[in-house]
């Protein structure tokens, strides 16, 4: 088991630094007690009860992990989330994992050794983390990360079919279908599933060109999409985000493709941009608002010492109609 004197070689700092940490004496700058605090975690130090409480102080500060805050879908999330903080008297500290697994982990043992009060979770990476060992309150979204902790997500399912049902009805025959990546289990996944199921029951082909495991890398897609779309034989589109529907949307202006005559195009998210565009994007919309108030409910209820309720529905979606069908 790992003593004090363990505690402060991993930290950098004296023993009596740490001292001070667990019994909360003298001036404590938040880096040495976050640098203190993440040692322990490493070192799955466990500390006496008065530690253990002083740790566990209100602090009004919850860690918030997104892959990437650039994405329009996550940017508009995290806005909405830390207005719903702010409203209940909270403050967010943001982590940027940009879809890698280690820089995760280690923000996991960064706010986990430090004293936030939760953690919002909305883990994209190739490992699925077990969030239920985690001492502070739990809530992910789009993925489950244990038996106990609660997952938010829209419809997908839902999304999958309106999708498909509406290139059908626009008469489509012939779809490519983009995004996704069969590593990433994350509950958006069962889109491209429910959209397939759809088109074979009603005898449409497609084919399905799969994405990067960081979903802004679109160079190697969009050389995929700019090389089935060349031959002519699709008359639809499913991008799996808006961000994919407007690179399939510019590689067809590239290549002399009318939209919607000749090829219909239907995204995924209903980020506002794509609104207010030139050319405005028909796409299912989530609803990220309410997706981002369930989320901070779910996480105060526990943080007020109520049991983290895990039966949380998946929010409803809608077609929003735009020009590209």
């Amino acid at each position: 088991m790992a003593t004090i004197k363990d505690i402060a070689k991993e930290a950098g700092v004296s023993v009596t630094s740490v001292s001070r940490v667990l019994n909360n004496r003298g001036y404590l700058s938040e880096a040495l007690k976050n640098n203190v605090y993440s040692a322990m975690a490493r070192l799955d130090y466990r500390p006496n009860e008065m530690a253990r409480a002083l740790q566990k102080q209100k602090t009004s500060l919850i860690g918030v992990i997104v892959p990437d805050v650039s994405h329009p879908f996550f940017a508009q999330w995290t806005k909405a989330v830390e207005q719903r903080l702010s409203e209940a008297g909270y403050k967010l500290i943001l982590c940027n994992s940009h879809y890698e697994a280690e820089k995760e982990q280690d923000y996991v043992d960064m706010l986990r050794g430090s004293r936030v009060d939760g953690l919002l979770f909305a883990s994209h990476t190739n490992v699925v983390y077990d969030a239920s060992t985690l001492d502070q309150p739990v809530v992910s979204f789009e993925r489950v990360l244990g038996d106990r902790v609660p997952t938010v997500s829209s419809d997908h399912w839902q999304g999958g079919e309106l999708a498909a049902a509406h290139l059908v009805e626009r008469g489509c025959r012939h779809v490519l279908m983009t995004g996704g990546h069969p590593k990433t289990a994350v509950a958006g996944e069962i889109r491209y599933e429910a959209a397939k199921r759809y088109f074979d029951r009603h005898g449409v082909t497609y084919r399905h060109i799969y994405g990067d495991t960081h979903i802004l890398k679109l160079d190697h897609v969009k050389d995929d999409v700019a090389d089935a779309l060349r031959d002519g034989t699709f008359d639809g589109v499913f991008a799996g985000s808006d961000l994919l529907a407007s690179m399939v949307l510019q590689t067809a202006f590239e290549q002399s493709i009318r939209v919607p005559e000749a090829l219909k195009i239907v995204g995924y998210d209903g980020t506002a941009s794509t609104a207010y565009a030139p050319f405005p994007l028909t796409t299912v919309l989530q609803p990220v608002e309410e997706l981002a108030e369930t989320c901070v409910a779910l996480l105060i209820a526990q943080i007020e010492g109520k049991e983290p309720d895990t039966r949380t529905e998946p929010l409803p979606v809608t077609l929003r109609q735009g020009m590209t069908t």
